[in-house]
This record gives structure tokens, sequence and C-alpha cells, in this order.
């Protein structure tokens, strides 16, 4: 069963493209560019590996990703938090 706030990150995550969320456009630029990169150099390294040597790196991206996963998850819920007692804040005011 998904939770509301499973269900509010999950709402969140597929919007796309979230770079408009960074203010600067020069972090949003440095952010692909690095995503890209990235992507780029772990290809070429994971081609140029024996079968053997191949394989362990793809299970440590794997796990890679899912700790990037999980951090971005964690976060959003931090961010969330932080709005929510913001608010309670203003509303007392």
């Amino acid at each position: 069963m998904t939770t509301p706030l499973h269900a509010l990150y999950n709402y969140a995550a597929e919007r796309g493209d979230l770079t408009h969320w960074f203010f600067d456009r020069d972090i949003a630029d440095t952010y692909v560019q690095a995503r890209e990169l990235s992507e780029k150099q772990s290809s070429r390294l994971l081609a140029d590996l024996p079968a053997n040597w191949a394989d362990r790196f793809q299970s440590c991206m794997d796990n890679t990703r899912e700790f990037h996963s999980l951090e971005t998850e964690m976060l959003f819920y931090q961010g969330l938090a932080m709005g929510l007692q913001l608010g309670a804040l203003i509303a007392q005011v």
C-alpha cells in the first residue's frame, strides 16, 4: 500500500524535468551536464571491461543508483517536513 507521503513523492518525481526547481539556470545546466557525463563515462568503462568485471561494475552501478534514489526520496521528505513546519510557524503569526 502506498502512503500519502510516498504518493506525493511519486507525483513529484514523475513530473519529468525537475531542473526548473533550481532557481539558478547555471546550476541546472551543470546538473544536466554532470548527469550526462557520468552516464557516458559509465558506459565507456562498462564497454572496456572484461565480462566478469563488467558484471561486477554493473552491479555496483545498480546499487549506487538505488542508493541515490533512496537518498533523493529522503531529501524530499526532509524538505517537505521543513516546509510544513515553516507553514505552521507562519500560520501562528
